[in-house]
């Protein structure tokens, strides 16, 4: 049965007139948000999370014991040597060298080129092993630095650009192809998922969802039309001027807590998050219906081809999202909300338990990761190889296989089968494009610039690899 829910950040703000005691009963049964993500309570949301993710043996598969220090990062930001100071510290490659202290990692988009960057480079690298204050951070940084502190007992945050010497064709190269086992090993990866660049800030504001039309992951799972535009704006009410009252369902609403915002009330299917009596919003789970609707995909930093073996490869994810947080691990993706969403990308477990091929492209868990891939931006059409080498540097030993151009040896002529996705030309892109310099095989999806899908073998067509080409990858290119 369908029920009548408000979609609420923070608390709850209505009741139904008249007003009477406040009982549970006269409440709007509503899925409660943070308004602020920066606040205590999102901190404490997402060491709940994490707290549980560590400990649960419903989460074991989420754990991985740590790599030899020839796999981990050179370089780490330390965030409390000094107070309201960061500073780059080098760890020594060998594999004789202690056990490493925990990390953070940060998944964020870099934004335009034209962008002035803090970058660590030659000229910069003295500078940032001294310290650098926390304020002189881009918003970006500095917000993830303030929630790595908040969690507590974690030292150090990795951040691509401060941690990689980006004048250094050698050092970038090195680190780009360590770039799994980095993710893989840091306890948490911060996900700056609404930012657009690196001075947006991880955190959404609650200005920014005023602005944005709120609809549910449950609601745009069944596939039909939503009207969120419809929703009635909650005006503050002043001493001179009465509570205004809304119209939802019938029903008139009166304002019971002075909090200007947008209050969308929508007739769903799914159970309140606010069901729970406790204040942890209680879970209901989307289904996959019309839609194959994932919220994290529908963000800017989902749009970016780096990010994918970040969010691929990474055992936890902590999503700031444009409308509320998003937890994300090996065993379970839920909304800040209470909505336990499907798993619509591979996940990293996926693709190392992946054996021999399918005839069937959807089945096939890298080709999935393809046709997603190849839908993203890259800045540089250079980095087209580099942006998925550790994902790919990661597997080979799992898999026990061998990779040519980004299609692997057991799955090579289900590989050959791609074609340019028709919906190229509904995203405005009627022209192909070709890269300025050659940098796979004309046989290769990556040899253009254009989203790809799969066609089936089918079922009568029978091939095997007899050989594997030999394709020259220099600096992963």
């Amino acid at each position: 049965m369908r029920s009548l829910q408000a979609h609420l950040l923070g608390r709850r703000l209505l009741t139904r007139r008249p007003r009477r005691q406040y009982k549970r009963s006269s409440y709007i049964p509503g899925r409660l948000r943070t308004a602020d993500q920066s606040s205590d309570l999102a901190v404490r949301r997402v060491c709940m999370w994490l707290k549980t993710c560590l400990n649960s043996e419903e989460h074991h598969i989420c754990r991985k014991p740590n790599l030899y220090p020839d796999s981990l990062p050179s370089r780490l930001l330390e965030i409390g040597f000094e107070d309201g100071y960061v500073r780059v510290v080098g760890f020594p490659q060998t594999k004789c060298h202690e056990p490493y202290a925990d990390y953070v990692a940060l998944s964020h988009c870099w934004g335009p080129p034209t962008n002035r960057r803090l970058t660590l480079e030659r000229n910069t690298i003295e500078r940032l092993m001294r310290g650098i204050r926390i304020d002189e951070l881009p918003a970006n940084f500095r917000d993830a630095v303030s929630v790595t502190r908040a969690m507590g007992g974690i030292r150090y945050i990795r951040i691509d650009s401060l941690c990689i010497l980006h004048d250094d064709t050698n050092d970038w190269m090195k680190e780009a192809t360590k770039m799994g086992n980095i993710y893989a090993d840091a306890v948490l990866t911060i996900s700056a998922l609404g930012s657009t660049d690196y001075s947006a800030g991880c955190f959404s504001t609650f200005e920014k969802r005023l602005d944005r039309p709120y609809v549910s992951a449950d609601t745009r799972s069944i596939g039909r039309p939503c009207f969120p535009n419809a929703a009635p704006l909650v005006e503050e009410p002043t001493s001179d001027k009465p509570k205004q009252l809304h119209k939802a369902g019938g029903q008139d609403f009166a304002i019971i807590k002075a909090h200007p915002g947008r209050i969308y009330i929508t007739r769903e299917w799914m159970p309140s998050s606010s069901d729970s009596e406790s204040s942890t919003p209680g879970t209901y789970r989307v289904g996959e219906f019309g839609a194959g609707w994932d919220p994290i995909s529908d963000e800017p930093l989902s749009t970016r081809g780096w990010t994918l073996q970040e969010r691929v490869i990474s055992r936890r994810i902590i999503h700031f999202g444009t409308d509320e947080l998003f937890w994300e691990c090996q065993h379970l993706k839920v909304a800040e909300d209470g909505a336990v969403l499907p798993n619509r990308l591979p996940s990293f477990r996926d693709l190392s338990n992946w054996r021999g091929s399918s005839r069937w492209p959807l089945r096939n868990p890298w080709l999935n990761l393809i046709v997603n891939y190849s839908q993203r931006l890259l800045t540089r059409e250079t980095d087209t190889f580099p942006a998925i080498l550790g994902l790919i540097a990661s597997l080979e030993p799992a898999r026990m296989n061998e990779c040519a151009s980004d299609i692997w040896a057991k799955d090579f002529v289900q590989g050959l089968l791609w074609y340019i996705d028709p919906k190229e030309k509904l995203r405005g892109n009627t022209v192909v494009r070709y890269p300025v310099e050659r940098r796979a095989p004309s046989w290769s999806w990556a040899h253009l610039d254009a989203a790809v899908q799969y066609i089936s073998m089918g079922a009568d067509l029978t091939a095997r690899t007899l050989c594997l080409p030999r394709v020259s990858r220099k600096h992963g290119r």
